[in-house]
């Protein structure tokens, strides 16, 4: 699944979720930039929608990856 991943979306920030080879979950992450005090932040979000269905559980595990993309937060 990650190759075909890669090959539809790219090196994004994407996370799928599968069940014996079969595609069950898709949510990816849009750059954004939050206007912080000091200065422009760079930051993921996703939109609300990705917290419903089958995507949730990769809305709910995708922060623990997120991790080296920058910056991340929930709110």
């Amino acid at each position: 699944m990650r190759n075909v991943n890669l090959r539809a979306f790219g090196d994004h920030r994407t996370v799928v979720a599968e069940d014996t080879g079969r595609v069950v979950g898709h949510v990816m992450f849009t750059r954004s930039l939050l206007d912080a005090p000091r200065r422009l932040v760079e930051v993921q979000v996703l939109s609300p929608l990705a917290l419903s269905g089958s995507a949730g559980s990769c809305a709910t595990r995708s922060p623990n990856r997120a991790v080296g993309w920058g910056n991340c937060g929930a709110v």
